[in-house]
């Protein structure tokens, strides 16, 4: 078996083979097809049953289930993380790779397997690989179903995936001439003329007339509803309750000190390190008693959810069944009004999680989860629910007002913008860059981009233009921009010999990065998920 020849390289070799052997995981393609749920006809078990196809061959169920296995155990491994359910497509994704790095001739070797496994802390004692741990942890794998060939099959899939990154970074070649034009561009210094146009400098004589408003509601109705209306009775549990206080504060030192060490970064001060224990003890204390009592009424409270759950599927009446469990533990209950089922508060309870919960609960049985909120833990009922429909002008008439204000300015400070460039384009170029018209001037690199609002939009412009041009009337968000290049200044290049190494690396990843992309648009050629295409 593949572990029985792993295990004999740990044998015969007491060093590194090949000393710290780095793993890449190749974040940046496990995402480059579109996510789709999993699903086979009601097939439980479809074993064989292709799913999709990678560079020509069929990839199956147990492909998939394969790789899921891979991926569960190198996390657990090397990261002593669970990665918790994994999702279908990633697993797709890791096939794809694998076989990706197959084709060109990669392959994982039993030595540089076991080596990489050597190297994990898992399996380290004082600083050296430690066989019996290994053993101990394979056995442990073992009785969860997990054996030595799995073990090797997750380890030589990230082998794989290595060499497959670092064929492709030894295949980026940086020569000196690439590097000196890549500085010149990043550090060419733009000085650009802008005028901006805001809708607010359009509001002050904008007459608002009924019938434009009815008008611009009727073209716009489907962007005016009534969200889902709920009303509901809400069962409060204050973490401050005394005789819950009174059970929290009864907590040995042991108990403090742990909690301290467990939450040190609760209690640094001004980015510095948290304070010995003896000079901040009550303060741990007072903490610690309060987390304790925060988690003792959430138990309470996902206990009486449970029983209202129970209560009320049982009962005819749920709101009856609801508040006579309310009353016999003694819990005080809010009657809400009518509230929205996206709102951040109901009345003066700024509990959105609450609301968010509330708006989930199946009308069968409408009691909620606990909800743990600033001051106490919640758990709600939903005694009445209206379901979203279109608004009414009436109901919606100043958000209507607002929309059209908005909607008109913005379109008069773009049509003005207009008017400037045509304006602009009349002048010649000396006097274009004088005109009044300009409301600012900027002045960036690529390296030290401007930091203002709209600032990404001025670059983009500015690096199609050449002195003197205009750039198109550019959209933004409450209005519109124009932008000329006013002067383009060349670096200084012995700048660059200053610091040629950084910008051989900041090259060397640019060039990388673009690599990657190309084998993504590869991948994405030869990778077809079928499933991920047939629920589209």
């Amino acid at each position: 078996m593949v572990i029985r020849s792993i295990n004999s390289v740990f044998m015969r070799h007491s060093r590194w083979l090949f000393g710290i052997f780095t793993i890449v995981i190749i974040i940046s393609f496990l995402g480059f097809l579109t996510p789709g749920q999993f699903g086979v006809g009601g097939c439980s078990d479809p074993g064989t049953i292709r799913v999709g196809m990678a560079f020509g061959e069929p990839v199956s169920y147990n492909d998939l289930r394969a790789a899921m296995q891979s991926m569960t155990l190198y996390y657990r491994l090397a990261y002593g993380v669970n990665p918790g359910q994994l999702d279908q497509m990633q697993a797709f994704n890791m096939v794809c790779l694998q076989r990706a790095a197959e084709r060109r001739g990669l392959v994982a070797s039993d030595t540089e397997i076991a080596e990489l496994i050597r190297q994990l802390p898992v399996f380290q004692e004082g600083g050296q690989f430690d066989y019996k741990k290994y053993e101990t942890v394979c056995s442990n794998l073992r009785r969860e179903g997990y054996d030595g060939d799995m073990i090797a099959a997750a380890f030589r899939s990230a082998v794989l995936q290595n060499k497959l990154m670092q064929e492709m970074m030894a295949s980026v070649v940086v020569t000196p001439g690439e590097v000196a034009e890549f500085f010149r561009y990043a550090n060419e210094k733009y000085e650009v003329k802008i005028a901006e146009f805001q809708r607010d400098a359009y509001s002050k004589n904008l007459k608002v007339e009924a019938a434009a408003l009815a008008d611009f509601f009727k073209q716009n109705r489907e962007n005016y509803t009534i969200p889902v209306q709920l009303t509901a009775i809400i069962v409060e549990f204050p973490f401050d309750r005394p005789e819950v206080l009174k059970e929290a504060a009864a907590v040995d030192e042991a108990t403090v000190r742990k909690f301290y060490e467990d939450n040190k970064a609760v209690f640094a001060r001004d980015g510095k390190e948290a304070p010995a224990y003896d000079k901040i003890r009550n303060e741990v204390k007072a903490r610690c008693v309060a987390e304790r009592a925060r988690t003792a009424v959430g138990r309470q409270a996902q206990e009486f959810a449970r029983a209202a759950y129970d209560a009320v599927g049982e009962s005819d009446d749920n709101q009856t069944a609801f508040l006579k469990l309310a009353a016999a533990g003694g819990l005080s209950v809010i009657r809400t009004g009518k509230f929205a089922a996206d709102a951040t508060a109901i009345g003066d309870l700024k509990e959105p999680e609450l609301v968010t919960r509330l708006a989930a609960v199946f009308d069968s049985v409408p009691v909620s989860d606990a909800v743990s909120g600033k001051t106490a833990a919640y758990v709600g009922m939903v005694v009445a629910r209206e379901e979203e429909r279109p608004a009414e002008f009436n109901e919606v008439n100043l958000k209507v007002q607002e929309d059209y204000i908005a909607a008109t300015t913005t379109r008069l400070a773009r049509e003005a913008a207009e008017r400037a460039v045509k304006e602009l384009a009349a002048l010649p170029a000396d006097k274009r860059l004088a005109s009044k018209l300009w409301t600012g001037t900027q002045e960036f690199t690529l390296v030290n981009p401007p930091l203002t609002r709209m600032g990404g939009q001025i670059v983009e412009a500015a690096l199609g233009l050449g002195p003197g041009d205009l750039s198109p009337v550019l959209p933004t968000p409450d209005g519109a921009m124009i932008v000329s290049v006013a002067k383009r200044t060349a670096p200084d290049m012995a700048e660059l010999a200053k610091s040629k190494d950084q910008w051989d690396m900041i090259w060397r990843q640019q060039k990388t990065g673009a690599q990657q992309a190309d084998f993504q648009e590869f991948l994405n050629s030869q990778c077809i998920f079928e499933l991920a295409e047939a629920a589209k």
